[in-house]
């Protein structure tokens, strides 16, 4: 309960609590849930420990608690053991891959998620939604730029794939080709979307603005977000941020200024008021 509830102190309390009284028996679902939690709050040695109770108990054969503990490995930093953990799974499913494809991301390795994937088509494992969403993000986090590659691969998705596109694979789409500065064809492509663009589409947008530099789509992919979500801390920073990239630090100071006269420090949940019209005001005038 604690642990769906985002309280992961208190969870961890209980957990030690009930260890240490020997009252707390270990099921799939508690090893399953205390180890996304270690992998959350990256508590490594706790994560390590319930990965031994596992193994005593005889878990690893049950596919949810192996993705489990490979994600909390991942998540806590140790590649090396969630790669072994994934080897020596019994048996997976397209989850296990998916975690596997997502830990190398997590650490910047899209020419291993890359390789991933080919094994994956190699041994004719069937992908999700969900792995495409990955796969496309992989073109962002390799060395050498191959836009072309994750191009097919995008254009391809339903004709070939038959996965119909949804706003997660635009965004990661967008996000690859505004990395690899290709911010007209990811402004093209944001307006031949069937659907109306999230906020998360338009921040990946924003931010490769900031990354190259060009302050005509950053304002204009501001507007969109601030349109959307008025009171969302990300915004205003990457606003900021945007306008610094530019040298334009008057600019970036009247954004944390306004920020800062409305309260607005850390937590998205402060009262911005009329905020998201003074920054507009600011895109507009500057």
């Amino acid at each position: 309960m604690y642990t769906r509830n985002g309280q992961p102190d208190e969870a961890i309390s209980l957990f030690h609590l009930g260890q240490s009284e020997g009252k707390m028996i270990m099921d799939e679902v508690g090893s399953t849930s205390m180890l996304g939690l270690c992998g959350t709050v990256g508590y490594h040695d706790m994560g390590k420990q319930i990965h031994c109770q596992v193994l005593k108990f005889g878990f690893q054969s049950n596919i949810g608690v192996g993705n489990a503990v490979v994600s909390m490995y991942f998540m806590c930093g140790n590649v090396d053991d969630a790669i072994k953990m994934f080897s020596n799974m019994p048996s997976t499913d397209i989850v296990s891959w998916n975690t596997l494809i997502s830990g190398y991301l997590m650490h910047r390795q899209g020419d291993r998620a890359l390789e991933i994937w080919l094994k994956m088509q190699e041994e004719g494992i069937n992908p999700d939604e969900v792995t495409y969403v990955l796969i496309i993000s992989a073109y962002k986090k390799i060395n050498l730029n191959s836009a072309n590659d994750c191009r097919r691969l995008f254009n391809s998705l339903k004709i070939i794939y038959h996965i119909q596109p949804t706003f997660e694979h635009y965004s990661s789409f967008i996000n690859v080709l505004g990395h690899w500065g290709l911010l007209e064809e990811a402004v093209e492509t944001i307006n031949k979307m069937p659907f109306e663009p999230t906020a998360l589409v338009w921040r990946a947008l924003l931010d490769n603005c900031r990354l190259h530099k060009n302050m005509m789509i950053g304002k204009w992919a501001a507007k969109n977000i601030l349109a959307l979500e008025p009171r969302d801390l990300s915004t205003f920073i990457l606003v900021s941020n945007l306008y610094s990239a530019f040298g334009r630090l008057v600019c970036s100071e009247m954004v944390k200024e306004n920020m800062r006269e409305k309260g607005f420090r850390n937590t998205p949940n402060t009262k911005l008021g009329h905020l998201s019209e003074e920054i507009t005001f600011i895109l507009c005038k500057r």
